[in-house]
């Protein structure tokens, strides 16, 4: 009898094609029928699949299976049971053909994205280990779990955490519980580190802090034990970011602190925290602290040094705009327009990246005087919105509705803008 274990795949996926667990029964008895197959779905027997009972459909469901997802069954979860002959467990490598993150770039598409992430889904069930396994089935798991962890950041950056934090949830889930049944190693435990600090930001990403505060916080505990500086560092980058978003700007200069104690001086993570440090100081309106951090972050960048891979989204852009930010919260609108501006021309920014960009700008416009060249860069932008699933993004935007920007023929546009973009439909064209 196989050890039973939710399927949280087949969940994500049908929750990614927006039904519910009776429309989904509904949709597989319908793919049944097409095929010439009498089926008896129903919601017990979806509940079934989604809790592990079944291991493997029978092949009638398997096929009605792929054509409501689209995915075969090994993808969404399940999984055949093997000849008695060859019943001893390896390590799965990484499939060929995986989605990875170049493969994304094309995928504005709606049904597309869906599809690619319903595949990705799958990475979250990697083989499980045993306390008997050798260092080299563990190495090997730990770097399958990586590259699954490096795959879904890139992806959140492109668009938004709403449809993948399900799957991060899974593969945190998978990593502690390999460390609960007694497979300890430090690699083991860095990957749990970073895989809390993922799923936290994700979290943050989709506005629910009190879950990315907790997992911030296990994260820096399970990086602490493992001896891992560098997720240490991570972890207490992310922890700085949402401090000062809840408005807890001491705290965000002290972790921007720590995790600067366990990093280099030089290079991109040193820069990044010297970054969360400024952003916290202009908030608190300390322009000498504030304008201290940014050279520190500017110096560190431009000497570079070894960037873990967690850090790469980091580049020169972001830098600038980061100098913008900090100007903004300082009250410079012309150091903030112009740096903020480099940021959002850069093309090879991640498209939830260039958004945020793009609607700080156009705040940074307004509070200018600029309301016209605020209106023209969200009519740019707007489109793009149904692309991305992120909290942030929503909240700029509602943000950007707030804002004060008179009577002029230019803040009509601007408003209604923003008041089509609420109702989910297209402004009206003169």
């Amino acid at each position: 009898m196989h050890e039973r274990t939710p399927n949280d795949v087949l969940r994500g996926v049908r929750e990614s094609l927006n039904m519910g667990q009776g429309e989904f029964a509904a949709a597989i008895n319908r793919a049944g029928e097409a095929a010439g197959d009498e089926l008896r779905c129903d919601v017990r027997l979806v509940a079934k699949w989604e809790a592990g009972d079944v291991q493997w459909p029978q092949g009638r469901y398997r096929r009605a299976l792929e054509a409501v997802t689209g995915m075969p069954c090994t993808a969404l979860g399940f999984r055949p049971h093997p000849p008695r002959s060859t019943r001893r467990r390896t390590v799965s490598p990484r499939p060929v053909g995986a989605p990875t993150v170049d493969s994304t770039r094309d995928l504005e598409d709606p049904v597309q994205r869906r599809e690619f992430l319903a595949g990705a889904l799958a990475m979250a069930a990697p083989t499980p280990l045993s306390p008997g396994d050798g260092k080299k089935a563990v190495n090997a798991y730990v770097e399958d779990a990586e590259r699954t962890l490096a795959q879904l950041q890139g992806l959140m950056r492109k668009f938004g955490a709403g449809q993948l934090v399900v799957l991060a949830e899974a593969q945190l889930k998978e990593l502690t519980g390999q460390l609960e049944v007694g497979v300890d190693t430090p690699g083991l435990q860095s990957a749990a580190a970073w895989s809390y600090v993922l799923a936290g930001v994700m979290q943050f990403d989709i506005g629910n802090q009190s879950r990315a505060r907790y997992l911030y916080k296990e994260a820096l505990f399970l990086a602490q034990l493992a001896g891992d500086h560098a997720i240490v560092a991570c972890a207490a980058n992310s922890m700085s970011q949402q401090s000062a978003r809840l408005g807890r700007l001491h705290e965000a200069v002290r972790l921007a602190r720590l995790g600067a104690e366990h990093t280099p001086r030089t290079g991109r993570v040193a820069s990044l925290l010297a970054v969360r440090e400024a952003q916290a100081w202009a908030l608190l309106g300390a322009e000498r602290e504030a304008n201290a951090a940014m050279r520190r972050a500017m110096d560190a960048y431009e000497r570079a040094g070894t960037d873990p891979d967690w850090a790469m989204f980091f580049n020169e852009s972001e830098l600038v705009g980061a100098a913008g930010r900090v100007a903004a919260d300082l009250g410079d609108w012309a150091q903030a327009q112009n740096s903020v501006c480099y940021a959002a021309a850069d093309p090879s920014l991640p498209l939830r990246s260039h958004v945020l960009w793009n609607l700080l700008l156009a705040e940074v416009m307004v509070r200018s005087g600029d309301v016209q060249g605020a209106a023209d860069v969200v009519a740019a932008v707007l489109p793009t919105l149904g692309c991305l699933s992120s909290h942030r993004v929503t909240h700029r935007v509602r943000m950007l509705a707030t804002l004060p920007v008179g009577e002029s023929s230019a803040a009509r546009v601007w408003r209604e803008q923003l008041e089509a973009h609420a109702r989910g439909s297209s402004p009206k064209k003169n």
